[in-house]
This record gives C-alpha cells, sequence and structure tokens, in this order.
C-alpha cells in the first residue's frame, strides 16, 4: 500500500498486521495471469485462421472446429478430470502443477505437428486441461487469502 494509504488506516485505528491481511498476495496475481492465458488460448485459433488453413490444407470451418473441440474438451474433460482428482485425493498444488505440464506437453505437440488428427486431439486434450486448472487455481486463491477478500482476489 502507499504511504496516504497506510496513514489513513492508521488514523482509523486498523492496525499494520490487519492492513497486511487485506493485501492480495503476489501469487494471487499470477494464477490470474495463469487463467487468462489458458482461457484465451481457447481463441487463440480465431487470428490463425488463414495460415492454418494454409498448412494444413483444410476449410476455414475445420480449421474452426479447434475452437469447438477445445470448448468441448473443457466441458466434458474438465469435470471428469476434477472428478478423478478428487477420487484420488489429490491436492490442489499438486494437481495444478500436474495439469500445467500436462496442459504444455499437449500444447507443444500441436504446435509442432504436421497432423491436422493429431491438432484436434491436442484441443481437446489442453481444453480438459485448462477447464480444471481454472478451477485449480479459483480453489488455491480462495486457500490464500482471507473470507474477506476471496470475492476480489478471485475476480
Amino acid at each position: 500500500m502507499n504511504d496516504t494509504c497506510d496513514s489513513a488506516l492508521a488514523a482509523e485505528g486498523v492496525s499494520a498486521s490487519a492492513q497486511k491481511a487485506r493485501a492480495i498476495p503476489l501469487v494471487v496475481y499470477c494464477l490470474s495471469l495463469g487463467v487468462f492465458a489458458l482461457t484465451t488460448s481457447e481463441l487463440m485459433i480465431s487470428g490463425m485462421l488463414p495460415s492454418l488453413q494454409v498448412a494444413f490444407d483444410r476449410s476455414i470451418a475445420d480449421i474452426g472446429n479447434l475452437i469447438s473441440l477445445y470448448a468441448l474438451g473443457m466441458m466434458i474433460g474438465g469435470p471428469l478430470v476434477t472428478i478423478l482428482f478428487l477420487a484420488l485425493k489429490i491436492e490442489n498444488k499438486r494437481g495444478l502443477l500436474l495439469l500445467l505440464v500436462f496442459y504444455a506437453a499437449a500444447q507443444s505437440v500441436a504446435a509442432s505437428t504436421s497432423s491436422f488428427q493429431v491438432l484436434l486431439i491436442a484441443r481437446v486434450l489442453t481444453g480438459m486441461a485448462a477447464a480444471t486448472s481454472f478451477g485449480l487455481m479459483l480453489a488455491i486463491t480462495a486457500q490464500l487469502v482471507g473470507p474477506e477478500l476471496r470475492g476480489r482476489a478471485s475476480s
């Protein structure tokens, strides 16, 4: 916080420890950047439609299906992976790390493949990982801040 804000809070009788409790940890901002990256990657294909159409010799509609398949992976795979993690009692932080490694591997395959079918599968898998990661990032955020900051931190 800045000096003006600190002074105003001190004048109201708010202790330094209470002021610190109101602060959102840096890791929450890192998690929110992760949420942004995972959710925007769903639509990154839209800016690459013409180049992907040429590279794979497919119609724009076929390439557009890559967006739909990512969303399908999120919709169907996200809950299934979440249920699996709950059944295996995988803690949130460990689950998130596993999913991010899996996501990075699937994105690497998607970026380097010359097979359209492999790209389709990679998009479904990245959607599955993204959906569960998104939920875990929000759960971890809620654990990192007090109840009074959960709404602000998760937004």
